[in-house]
């Protein structure tokens, strides 16, 4: 990842001189089918849409009472079938108020949203998954199996082996996903009950194929850089809207008074649409562009893009945009 990408988003990066070079001689049928981007996603697209209404997002210090609830609810609901009363309660308090609120601060967790209603969440911190909880209602439908595909994407990324500690419940889920039991682990807790759990460890090698899901709908960008010829900036921003495989956003700003763009999700998740605004010089410009998806570590896309004018000079160009939290 550049250290561009690290900066605020309200900063405006003009594109160096080489980019500009090899824009001018761009053309909209000499973009590559797949990107190095692409390779993050694969599979069925029907499959994948329907998953459409889901989004993982970094946790923020008022989703506290949140992560909080979700965390009490799924322990008080599942735990009991597989542990003594003591062990419950001992889950309870590891997983305490203080405790989350500590990883959330640091940046660590991460919440997962079905249509309005945060329904997981998970931490991620040093190689580790912990915390990983889905709301009871919620479970069975594909939810922590999401949070999990995330998580190792972006661990997998800088670790040779992904690490977690397993409670009864989750055993046969984690080693459906390729992790092996390292260690065993017994707990004596304050009434005398006994907590068992595993530690357990998936390798890079292990690993399979981890096909990423991405739905546009309802993130809003802003451009991050843009060539001289462009016309938006960093105060320009894109709200995105999704319907199976048809996109659109409507954008202004930073020069545009209104514009629109609407095309399609492709297969590689890259996006192809055709754009018109009106700018602040009261011209109509029409272009076309090619826009391809990259997974941020906390979350969020960044979207790489090949775009050409078809009105004016009709001249060609390049722009990264970064989702805004």
């Amino acid at each position: 990842m550049t250290t561009r990408t690290d900066n605020a988003v309200d900063k405006f990066y003009p594109l160096g001189e080489n980019i500009r070079d090899s824009c001018r001689k761009f053309s909209l049928h000499h973009i590559p089918k797949q990107r190095v981007y692409a390779s993050l996603f694969g599979g069925n697209l029907k499959n994948r849409m329907r998953g459409q209404h889901m989004r993982i997002q970094k946790a923020l210090p008022e989703h506290i009472d949140i992560v909080r609830g979700i965390v009490r609810e799924t322990i008080e609901a599942v735990f009991p079938h597989y542990y003594p009363r003591g062990a419950v309660d001992y889950f309870l308090e590891h997983h305490n108020e203080s405790a989350i609120r500590a990883d959330i601060d640091a940046g660590h967790v991460f919440i997962l949203r079905s249509a309005d209603e945060v329904a997981a969440t998970g931490t991620m911190k040093d190689g580790e998954i912990s915390r990983l909880f889905v709301l009871p209602r919620y479970q069975n439908q594909g939810l922590g199996r999401r949070l999990m595909d995330f998580f190792e994407h972006i661990l997998f990324r800088a670790c040779d082996e992904v690490r977690l500690d397993a409670s009864l419940p989750a055993l046969s889920f984690y080693r459906r996903r390729g992790y092996r039991e390292t260690e065993y682990h017994k707990v004596k807790t304050k009434n005398g009950d006994y907590l068992c759990y595993y530690m357990m460890c998936l390798s890079r090698q292990s690993a399979p194929r981890i096909e990423l899901e991405i739905n546009y709908d309802g993130r809003r960008f802003v451009p991050l850089q843009n060539t001289p010829n462009g016309e938006v900036s960093g105060e320009t921003v894109f709200s995105y809207h999704q319907e199976g495989g048809k996109v659109w956003a409507d954008y202004s700003g930073g020069g545009v008074v209104k514009g629109l763009l609407t095309g399609n999700v492709k297969p590689d998740y890259s996006l192809e649409f055709a754009y018109v605004h009106l700018n602040d010089a009261g011209d109509v410009r029409v272009g076309e562009c090619r826009s391809f998806p990259e997974l941020l570590p906390d979350g969020r896309l960044l979207l790489h893009e090949a775009w050409q004018w078809l009105t004016g000079d009709e001249s060609a160009g390049a722009s990264t945009l970064i989702e805004t939290e």
